[in-house]
């Protein structure tokens, strides 16, 4: 027994002149980037840092060009690691090489940190993933291989030019989890106040679609301000499937608040075109002004009056959501070559108001939907 206790005091003995065990371990764990970069959640493996470059929009694209050429990520290493030259930028617009050395300086490992173009050709779409902004509003966002794709957008951010305070419910969209199957969309025609009014935009109808939202042309150019579409490769739409319902408001206006005898209806199309190219080689998306009339539209799904009819209910609370599927019309030969090259773009747009580009309808006009599904061949 004594010599026990005498080896385990000389092992203590030893261990606390040596100071406590290193750690072995030279693993990057996670990777911090800038707040405003374009990209998504690293993907790591024993030797790889792969990150999703998330750019949609031609502007997008350019700042994260910029970004990539002088980048300094920083980066969550195993305990007591070290990265050697972490802290200059580099060029990574190419694939860099970093190494991570442990602790106790035993081990070292090599990891190749790159971007990655991450397409977005979705077909199906629960409406499951949404986010609050600025404590202000609701946005969607699509979860494909734990890439996260931000190309659902809505008018939320020029409503908020004149909701003061409201909470997110009190905007034209936002989430609800009375959706088909747990959350879904509510879209809702909402009062834009007295300096709506003065600007003859009385309402703003509750909208989504695929693209993005310019907000510095809310006031100025609205219907320029949805650009809509996001880029695609996938194959010719054969039809649109929709799980939703409506109600409509109680009054209708036009925009300079002239009550109207009609009653509102909601609006549902899709559309997949061809971007022209403007004179610095960007492609140029269709807008408020065009989204149906544009000469380089390959095909075509828009609601019909009968569709927008049978999916109209008592309560929109308590009322089940209705299925409809919604065909393509071809106006364009639909061409390979411009699908694998990435030229065509691809919209889907929902709005509470039949009219609401025009900014007349119905206050309280409600449209949910759900589970969105789009057919190919």
């Amino acid at each position: 027994m004594k010599r026990i206790i005498f080896f385990l005091s000389v092992l203590c003995l030893f261990s606390c002149e040596r100071g406590p065990l290193l750690n072995s371990e030279a693993d990057i764990i996670d990777v911090i980037l800038p707040k405003e970069m374009l990209a998504g959640k690293p993907i790591i493996t024993n030797t790889t840092v792969r990150i999703p470059a998330l750019a949609v929009s031609n502007n997008d694209k350019v700042q994260l060009d910029e970004q990539l050429q002088h980048l300094a990520p920083q980066f969550v290493l195993s305990e007591g690691a070290k990265i050697l030259d972490a802290d200059a930028p580099r060029d990574f617009r190419e694939p860099q090489q970093y190494t991570v050395v442990s602790e106790d300086g035993k081990w070292q490992k090599n990891y190749k940190v790159s971007f990655f173009e991450s397409k977005f050709d979705a077909k199906f779409f629960d409406f499951s993933h949404s986010e609050l902004v600025n404590n202000k509003y609701v946005e969607f966002y699509e979860l494909m291989n734990d890439v996260k794709f931000n190309v659902w957008a809505s008018g939320n951010a020029g409503f908020a030019l004149t909701a003061g305070n409201a909470v997110s419910d009190l905007y034209p969209t936002f989430s609800t989890p009375n959706g088909k199957n747990g959350a879904g969309v509510k879209l809702v025609t909402r009062s834009t106040g007295s300096l709506g009014a003065m600007v003859k935009m009385p309402i703003a109808a509750g909208n989504l679609f695929l693209g993005n939202f310019e907000v510095g042309k809310a006031m100025t150019k609205p219907l320029e301000a949805t650009q809509f579409g996001v880029q695609t490769t996938q194959n010719k739409p054969l039809k649109l499937g929709v799980w939703a319902k409506y109600k409509a408001g109680e009054v209708y206006k036009d925009k300079n608040g002239k009550v109207l005898q009609k009653k509102d209806a909601p609006n549902i199309y899709a559309v997949l075109y061809k971007a022209k190219i403007n004179a610095n080689g960007k492609p140029v998306k269709l807008n408020g002004t065009n989204i149906l009339t544009g000469d380089t539209i390959v095909c075509i799904a828009v609601l019909s009056a009968e569709q927008a009819d049978y999916i109209k209910v008592n309560n929109i609370e308590s009322d089940p959501y209705k299925y409809i599927e919604i065909p393509f019309e071809e106006r364009k030969p639909f061409d390979t070559e411009q699908q694998h090259s990435r030229s065509y773009y691809f919209a889907i747009v929902f709005s509470s108001g039949l009219n609401g580009d025009l900014f007349e309808g119905a206050v309280g006009s409600t449209l949910c939907i759900d589970e969105v599904e789009v057919f190919d061949n």
